[in-house]
Parts: structure tokens; sequence; C-alpha cells
């Protein structure tokens, strides 16, 4: 089935998406595009989406996404973070989707076979990749549980 229509409009249409979600039967999800807290708000005050999808490399990092997500959770909204960036970004959002109560999913980029997630993670000596059912572990290592490649050291 379909979880939810992602980005169906523009991200500053606020009132227009608010009209769709409340005509719609399928939740509307989006935000990976929005910027900073005061954007957020105004999505979630005016229930433009019923899913909130904020990306940390460009809402403006991984504290303001766990704000964007307390706000989200006072409001009984989910969350599920867009990620379209390296490995290191992965790992970080997996690390934060899992300490949020309110985050459902983590959206990676993977479109077989044009886009397979391994193709971005090159800095990774090993990439977090989906099992069989679409879960992604969340590393155990120390920092953020990955390790940089070898051949992206530099030799001294």
């Amino acid at each position: 089935g379909v979880l939810w229509l992602e980005e169906p409009l523009g991200r500053y249409e606020f009132d227009t998406l608010t009209r769709l979600a409340a005509a719609s039967d399928l939740p509307i999800a989006g935000g990976e595009n929005n910027i900073g807290l005061h954007e957020f708000r105004l999505l979630i005050d005016q229930n433009c989406y019923d899913v909130m999808q904020p990306d940390a490399l460009v809402c403006g990092g991984l504290s303001l996404l766990r704000k964007v997500a307390g706000y989200a959770q006072m409001h009984h909204k989910p969350i599920a973070p867009h990620h379209g960036g390296n490995g290191f970004g992965i790992a970080a959002h997996l690390h934060l989707c899992a300490s949020l109560a309110n985050a459902t999913w983590l959206e990676l980029l993977q479109d077989p076979p044009a886009l397979e997630v391994e193709e971005f993670q090159g800095l990774l000596a090993t990439p977090l990749t989906p099992d069989a059912d679409g879960f992604v572990r969340v590393p155990e290592g120390p920092g953020l549980g990955v390790e940089l490649n070898e051949r992206w050291k530099r030799a001294d």
C-alpha cells in the first residue's frame, strides 16, 4: 500500500498544502527542503503535512532536527527524516532517529537499479545497507559507529 504522498507541492505553498492535507484521505508528507525552525513551525501549526520529513543537512543540523521532532511530537505528528547525503550523514540520522519517540522511518535514497544506497557511501569502510526487509542497523562503534574508507585517508 501507499503510506503517504510526499512533497506534492512547493515547500512554501503553506495555504495550498493545508487545504490538500485537509481534503486528502492519504497522509501528506514533506519538509525535506525546508530550513529553520520557523518554517517547520508554520508547516506544523498550519497542518500542512501529516508526516514531517526534515533533513539535517538542509534544515539546520541535527540539533535543529531534534527541535523539529519535539515540536512535531507536541502536535502528535510523526517524523520520517529525509537523507540524501553520504554515509556519515546516514549514520548520524540513524542515531538521531533511534533516540526520537516519533521517528517512524528514515528515508534513504535507493532506487535500484538506477541508484543503490551503497553508491553514495564510498567514504565509509563498510556501507550502511538495508537488509532484506528494508531495515538498517544503527552503528554501534565509537562516535557515529562508522569508519572512514582507507582510500580516503590522507597519507602523512
